[in-house]
């Protein structure tokens, strides 16, 4: 039988339905019942509504006859729940069959439900009915699963994208200000070659280091300093071209990089800079108004020019870096152009530091000693302790050399520290010799060592550990000590006399000298520098400085030393005639190794 002919007009959104049944009559009664509210098509046999289903027209239920010549209605369904674009195709059995048996197997094979022969329309109505409305509650939960689903997935997809606009913001943006990071700033930097390697303009690095800032981070907090960076930015940006980057290294160091520079020249082009240099300079000395108060600020301006790639990226930002230490270095508030003589001297300084570090690693350090006499008796009394440098392939290396390099590194801090323990060591050892035992040896200590917040216990523990005797050491500083927090070291020298340390104030008169300091430091000794006493004999004026040192140091209960002595009627002048109380120059010793200063002791211990 051919499917009953229906027209579109009839009800296009209404559900279709195929009823399948060898008895013609079965099928009349289910049309009749079913045609007022569903579309309904017919068919004979599981094979015609089989080839129907394979056209790909699914219909809303399929009613089957169980009994059917041929291929019954179970294996009609068996084979449609096989089939994946059928499968779930709602299935109720008609059957003249009244066995539990029949309805099992006809469930076990997918089928939702039955419909007993002979037919009760009111029964055929409310299953149709009922099946189909589960159906459209099941398809619609389906339909809001995959809506759920689909949102889940656009929500996943705006989550991974906003994670990855986050993870590329942390990896190429500073999270303070949002200007571009190190590793952006690189990448700019390396796109900016290339293009002027292309167009054969110039371009330019500046790097900007705010001058005082940590002044403002300590005395107002770090929350003012954010804010005071955050500024700094924004002047930074309106400051230069759209094109040009103005990124954050870190701390209080920016860079610009400007592009472009559209001159035939090197000249021109370094004119062209400047006057941005000197318009940044002049934007940022401009004040700051912070929630706390005004602050004044400026920055040190560091410029080198490229054009193409010769230069690495990197190095360019070191040249920059150079030549914005050369700013500082000269006061702030400026910009320097980058020359060659700056990586010279940064290349120096790199050597001697490198070298510094092998030599504190390989002990080519040692102590040498030089003799300090008593004025009266013209007896030793005690020695200053003095590095000296063995370099294994430049011999002695001038302290006059090096200890600026380690100023400047911060390795002056492990070399005094190895001073003091050698010191300390050769203190305990003399003890045990009873014609050095009452020496006084001096060490000097440096500002910056000093200055060191845990100096005072580290001098403690190493006489503790070396057993020397604290009452015969003696700590030399100078007068540029004072400028720091002068509370703070009067408190680490009282800490160290309590122990017996003593201590000296070395090349008096050659700084910032004060009495207000000298009347409350707790020191034992003024040393006169050598430059005073080497013009006594020359001059009127040092005699009167040498004079008025020691009448000040006696009128204050201080010891004095003059170093430098070198002839007789400087020590004459100095220990008869003015009183001085000890003597220190090459007239006696030149600073010795230690055997030697130690034989010093044996030779006279012979000869007595």
């Amino acid at each position: 039988m051919t499917p009953s002919p229906h027209t579109d007009a009839e009800a296009p959104c209404r559900p279709v339905i195929l009823a399948v049944d060898d008895q013609l009559e079965n099928l009349f009664l289910l049309e009749a019942l079913l045609a007022e509210s569903y579309e309904v098509r017919t068919f004979t046999n599981g094979p015609a509504v089989l080839d129907f289903l394979a056209c790909g027209q699914l219909p809303d239920v399929l009613l089957l006859d169980v009994v059917m010549p041929g291929m019954d209605g179970f294996d009609v369904c068996r084979r449609i729940k096989a089939d994946p674009a059928i499968r779930d195709l709602p299935v109720i059995f008609l059957t003249g069959l009244d066995t539990p048996q029949a309805e099992t197997q006809g469930l076990d094979l997918g089928a939702e439900d039955f419909i007993h022969k002979p037919f009760v329309p009111a029964v055929v109505m409310a299953r149709v009915r009922n099946l189909l409305a589960r159906h459209q509650i099941e398809q619609r939960r389906q339909e809001l699963a995959v809506r759920e689903a689909q949102m889940a997935e656009q929500h996943r997809l705006l989550e991974r994208k906003k994670a990855e606009e986050r993870i590329n913001d942390l990896a190429f943006f500073d999270q303070l200000t949002r200007l571009p990071n190190r590793p952006l700033l690189l990448d700019r930097l390396r796109q900016a070659m290339a293009d002027s390697d292309r167009s054969d303009r110039y371009g330019a690095v500046l790097m900007l280091d705010l001058d005082h800032f940590k002044v403002l981070n300590d005395t107002r907090g770090h929350a003012e300093g954010d804010l005071l960076l955050q500024r700094v930015a924004s002047r930074l940006i309106e400051a230069v071209r759209t094109a040009d980057t103005v990124a954050r290294l870190g701390g209080d160091e920016f860079v610009v990089i400007l592009t472009g520079i559209n001159e035939n020249s090197l000249a021109d082009a370094a004119v062209q800079v400047e006057g941005i240099a000197q318009k940044i300079v002049s934007v940022l000395g401009q004040s700051y108004a912070l929630p706390s108060a005004t602050f004044h600020c400026s920055a040190s301006v560091g410029v080198t020019l490229f054009q193409g790639e010769a230069i690495s990226a990197e190095d360019l930002l070191k040249q920059a870096d150079m030549a914005m230490y050369q700013s500082k270095n000269m006061g702030g508030n400026s910009f320097t152009f980058f020359d060659r003589n700056m990586e010279i001297v940064a290349l120096d300084h790199a050597r001697a530091e490198a070298d510094l570090r092998s030599a504190l690693a390989e002990g080519q350090f040692e102590l040498y000693f030089q003799p300090l006499i008593d004025g009266r008796s013209r007896n030793i009394i005690g020695a200053e302790a003095l590095i000296r440098w063995n370099h294994p392939t430049r011999g002695m290396v001038s302290p006059a050399e090096f200890i600026p390099h380690a100023e400047r590194t911060g390795l002056i801090l492990p070399l005094g520290s190895w001073v003091m323990e050698t010191a300390c060591d050769h203190l305990a050892a003399w003890a045990e010799r009873s014609e050095m035992s009452q020496l006084v040896l001096s060490i000097n200590v440096s500002a910056k060592q000093f200055q060191a917040p845990d100096f005072a216990r580290q001098m403690i523990a190493i006489l503790d550990r070396t057993g020397a005797n604290p009452h015969r050491l003696k700590i030399e500083l100078t007068e540029s000590l004072f400028a720091g927090n002068f509370d703070d070291i009067v408190a680490a020298m009282s800490m160290l006399q309590e122990r017996g340390i003593t201590f000296a104030l070395d090349d008096f008169g050659t700084g910032f000298s004060s009495l207000s300091y000298l009347s409350r430091l707790p020191l034992d000794q003024l040393k006169i520098d050598r430059s005073f006493v080497a013009g006594i004999e020359a001059g009127d004026a040092n005699v009167a400085i040498c004079a008025s040192i020691i009448g000040l140091a006696r009128n204050l209960k201080l010891k004095v030393v003059a170093e430098g002595v070198e002839t007789e009627a400087e020590a004459y002048f100095l220990a008869a005639v003015h009183r001085c109380d000890m003597l220190q120059g090459y007239m006696f010793s030149r600073p010795i190794q230690r055997l030697a200063f130690e034989g010093l002791f044996t030779d006279k211990a012979m000869n007595r």
